[in-house]
């Protein structure tokens, strides 16, 4: 260990003397930097100072035309000074002027003068549009210079603007180099110190993982007790379970003793008939047997008993598909009226045969479609029986409309003289 210590500490020094010449070189290269950037702020001076001279320039340039536009305006003022010179002799002198014809006045007048007072109106008008498009020229030409400086000092502004992005973005990666070979310096501080610790920690599980040992053989060992006392409480479930399947065979070779309501005439049933029954069911604790029958309800007629056991031991029956049982089903009420089918709807009611009822329900439903409440509590005799095997429908859609519109008119006929105040 000492050994791994002392070969990780030079490693570090050698590292050390690393970044020590490495920082002496990125102080060389800031150095140059900076005289880069120096040069570049005297370039920008000078470029300043050139923009002031092309200033100056440019207002000599404004004077000089404002200078050649009055030089080109000068004759246009002596030609209108001759003409009025002309016209006050005339004024003046009437007598003397009036004898001389105009085309003598070529000596007194100029040459430009005679030229300018012969031209029409028209020519006037040329020159004129003549002098504008000159200016109009000479404006573009201006703005053309002016662009064309606008440019190249855009122009050498971004390319000082490059040169700086260049030097701050190597400053920037200098840096970063520094920073991460601290960074290197105290990852390696940490993983030194880290497997220090891990060292320490590996003497304290070792004893932890021993403790751990002898705790584990302890723990085995009374499981090893539990799984015996577990096969053993097993096995007596197991035998509990065989003599309630040995004696639930028996009870069912054992047949049921009935006796119908108002009668005394007792019948014996098989119990596998009876099994879904809710009412035989609690009745079989209770009674059963020679000694003490069960007593069936009163809606359970003597005549429909009998179809009830030959319902139940087709339905009870195992293997049976659910097809075969709704055509055994339409076969069993085929010939049969609306009072004998509510009859044993009552029956199953009372039994607590499920099945029984869903299809006497369904039968009635079908040969009682366009019948009313009050003509299925006549056929049951009491409405409390009726909605147990026939319980109301809630009407919606068109039937629901239909009654709403029937209470309507039946209230307006019984109310006529509210209709007729109104």
């Amino acid at each position: 260990m000492k050994e791994a210590i002392l070969e990780k500490e030079k490693e570090l020094l050698g590292k050390e003397k690393e970044l020590h010449k490495k920082e002496k070189e990125l102080h060389a290269k800031k150095k140059v930097r900076h005289e880069k950037k120096n040069e570049i702020l005297h370039e920008k001076g000078q470029i300043l100072e050139f923009k002031d001279h092309v200033f100056q320039m440019k207002d000599h340039i404004l004077e000089l035309k404002e200078q050649q536009v009055l030089k080109e305006q000068q004759p246009n003022l002596q030609m209108s000074f001759q003409l009025l010179l002309y016209s006050l002799c005339k004024s003046l002198f009437p007598a003397e002027y009036s004898i001389i014809p105009f085309s003598h006045m070529s000596r007194i007048l100029s040459m430009r003068l005679r030229r300018r007072l012969v031209r029409s109106s028209s020519s006037r008008e040329r020159m004129s549009t003549r002098i504008l498009s000159k200016r109009k020229r000479r404006r573009r030409r201006r703005i053309k210079r002016r662009r064309r400086l606008k440019r190249r000092i855009f122009m050498s502004r971004r390319v000082l603007f490059n040169e700086m992005e260049q030097l701050l973005g190597e400053d920037k990666d200098t840096e970063g180099m520094a920073s991460a070979q601290d960074k290197m310096v105290t990852e390696a501080m940490e993983k030194e110190a880290a497997v220090k610790e891990d060292l320490k920690k590996s003497f304290k599980l070792g004893h932890s993982l021993v403790e751990q040992r002898k705790a584990l053989e302890e723990e085995i060992g009374k499981l090893m007790t539990n799984e015996k006392l577990r096969k053993k409480i097993e096995e007596e479930k197991a035998t509990k379970a065989i003599s309630k399947n040995q004696e639930s065979d028996l009870i069912k070779e054992v047949p049921l003793i009935v006796q119908l309501h108002g009668s005394e005439e007792v019948k014996q049933v098989d119990r596998s008939l009876f099994q879904s029954s809710d009412f035989m069911m609690a009745k079989i604790t209770k009674g059963g047997q020679s000694e003490y029958p069960i007593r069936l309800p009163k809606d359970v007629k003597p005549d429909h008993f009998e179809d009830i056991c030959h319902y139940q031991s087709y339905h009870e029956a195992q293997g049976r598909s659910e097809k075969e049982r709704k055509e055994f089903n339409k076969n069993f009420f085929k010939g049969k009226d609306k009072v004998q089918i509510a009859a044993l709807g009552l029956a199953a009611v009372s039994l607590g045969l499920q099945s029984m009822l869903k299809s006497a329900r369904y039968k009635l439903d079908l040969e009682m479609r366009s019948a009313s409440q009050d003509d299925i509590d006549l056929l049951f005799g009491d409405p409390d029986k009726a909605k147990l095997v026939m319980p109301p429908k809630e009407k919606t859609g068109i039937q629901a409309r239909m009654d709403k519109q029937l209470k309507r008119k039946e209230t307006s006929s019984s109310n006529p003289t509210s209709t007729s105040g109104r």
